[in-house]
């Protein structure tokens, strides 16, 4: 049976980190922040430092009726 391309680290990940190793290739770790999302792409031989990165502000994420304004107040 051929191996699968992606396979998630259930060791490594937890309810802010998920981290795919991708067959061959490297790891894919994804970060939830309170600011958004975070991917790194790191190779197998490199771990303390990602070849790629990138990420989306929740505003990038949200809905634009769903952005705060400047007039939204906290109850």
């Amino acid at each position: 049976m051929p191996e699968e391309m992606f396979t998630i680290d259930k060791n490594a990940s937890d309810e802010q980190y998920l981290y795919v190793d991708v067959a061959g290739r490297g790891t894919v770790v994804i970060k939830a922040e309170d600011e958004g999302i975070v991917v790194d792409v790191y190779p197998f031989h490199v771990v303390d430092e990602p070849v790629a990165t990138t990420w989306a502000h929740m505003s990038d994420l949200m809905a634009p009726e769903d952005e705060p304004t400047l007039f939204d107040t906290e109850q």
